[in-house]
């Protein structure tokens, strides 16, 4: 999986080389930088910056879906898990990050209605004739 480890401000100070595959950004470049700026960008949802930032500073933890983006800017959808803890009198936050982009690439499907879609209703043709 691909981790980091933030501070109680939100502030990455270890990945793993996992993460740098997913999000294009190298420990150097993040070490020290807030998280949420990194991967938010023009498109992320107000909601889901502000969730974010929420998990991370405020000890809360749990599990989002989320439009990001990598370091050359490329939108990939993230599904993070947020986990705090406390060490040697400090606390930690441990982010777990999985690109989940391809599963929703599977779900969009041009048009309002699945029916209209020839492979969709051929699909259901021949699920309906296994009834």
């Amino acid at each position: 999986s691909a981790v980091c480890l933030c501070d109680g401000w939100g502030a990455v100070v270890a990945s793993n080389d996992e993460f740098e595959a997913v999000t294009g950004y190298s420990w150097e470049e993040t070490n020290g930088c807030l998280l949420g700026s990194i991967l938010c960008g023009e498109d992320t949802e107000a909601f889901d910056v502000a969730w974010l930032h929420k998990c991370l500073t405020q000890g809360i933890g749990g599990m989002r879906c989320m439009m990001c983006y990598t370091a050359e800017r490329s939108v990939f959808w993230m599904q993070c898990k947020i986990e705090h803890f406390q060490c040697h009198a400090a606390r930690w936050v441990l982010v777990a990050i999985a690109d989940v982009t391809r599963m929703f690439e599977a779900y969009q499907i041009e048009g309002d209605d699945l029916l209209d879609d020839k492979a969709v209703r051929g699909q259901a043709d021949r699920l309906g004739g296994m009834l």
